[in-house]
């Protein structure tokens, strides 16, 4: 439980992204950031998801602003990278980003946070820039390398507004906003300091970043039981492309590991990502069923800290959005 009215201000962000993951990922950080003297504040796109922990923790919980989408009626989008998901989410037009910049601007104002904690927030991200550093945390995909000057592409896809139009779109809102000096889109993403938190196994942009991933965020520092015997499968139908033999090396000690890879009709490239995730030693079951990469990394920390309960039965709430997904 936070206490008192002394201490830097922590905003805990979360824009994009319906899933159980991305609230977790804050509950861990604020926690953890409580421990050191902070005062958290915390604003989710989903106001339930791990509601009661932050009540618990007496955290307030702020509703994100909302984006309108900028795909056209009808048509459907399949993002080809992260930069899709910017342009289709607000970059893809001076009008659909500015609402939500100016709202982000107002909760910045109302809280007056010392730092923000980004998680999937590229219109935050904006509205922070020359105002608050900003730490980003994420799963692979969420946390693009900062390295270069354009997102990488990971597959075909909806063709939406190229990279310099999203760049000049956001350098058009900075100037409303009298505020200069965006270097690249992939650096303003970033912010001041990121942690990606994923297993390097399970990053979609494994070789392309200059320092790994850093491992899940949910239970920092613990360590795989030892579980003789048993076995880790995986199963997937394809999101991203992710290297075919990199869930082939368990990350538990002790179980052996299990591969499926789905091969789409007039393609010979084989895509796998994880969407059921099992380690059992007889009948004994570790982790349940998680749609991506992401969770299946919340779900593998979870199971390091408490083998016998899956994640999904420690918390009322966040079970109640994990079983939505």
């Amino acid at each position: 439980m936070q206490r008192g009215d002394d201490g830097p201000v922590a905003l805990l962000a979360w824009e994009l992204g319906a899933g159980f993951g991305h609230a977790r990922r804050l509950l861990t950080a604020a926690r953890g950031l409580i421990a050191v003297g902070f005062r958290v504040r915390v604003c989710q796109r989903e106001l339930w998801a791990c509601a009661e922990e932050f009540l618990e923790l007496g955290v307030p919980n702020f509703q994100a602003p909302h984006h309108r989408t900028q795909l056209p009626p009808g048509t459907t989008f399949r993002a080809r990278g992260y930069a899709d998901m910017m342009a289709v989410t607000g970059y893809q037009s001076v009008e659909g980003l500015l609402p939500t910049v100016l709202g982000w601007d107002a909760l910045i104002d109302a809280v007056r946070p010392d730092v923000v904690v980004a998680d999937y927030a590229p219109m935050l991200a904006l509205a922070a820039h020359g105002r608050v550093p900003l730490v980003a945390i994420g799963d692979g995909f969420v946390l693009p390398p900062t390295e270069g000057d354009r997102f990488p592409v990971l597959r075909a896809g909806t063709a939406m507004a190229d990279e310099a139009v999203l760049a000049r779109n956001a350098g058009l809102v900075l100037v409303t906003r009298r505020q200069t000096g965006l270097v690249s889109l992939p650096k303003l993403i970033g912010g001041q300091a990121r942690v990606v938190c994923t297993y390097p196994e399970s990053d979609v942009y494994a070789g392309q970043r200059e320092t790994p991933a850093a491992g899940p965020l949910t239970v920092p520092g613990a360590r795989w039981p030892r579980l003789p015997g048993a076995r880790y499968s995986s199963t997937s139908r394809p999101i991203f492309p992710i290297r075919p033999n990199s869930y082939r090396r368990s990350a538990i000690p002790g179980c052996r590991p299990r591969v499926s890879c789905a091969t789409r009709p007039n393609r010979s490239a084989r895509r796998c990502a994880p969407t059921e995730s099992a380690c059992t030693t007889g009948r004994r079951r570790l982790a349940t069923r998680w749609p991506g990469p992401g969770s299946w990394c919340i779900t593998a920390a979870s199971a390091r800290s408490n083998p016998a309960s899956p994640p999904a039965a420690r918390s009322s709430s966040c079970r109640a959005i994990s079983s939505r997904r």
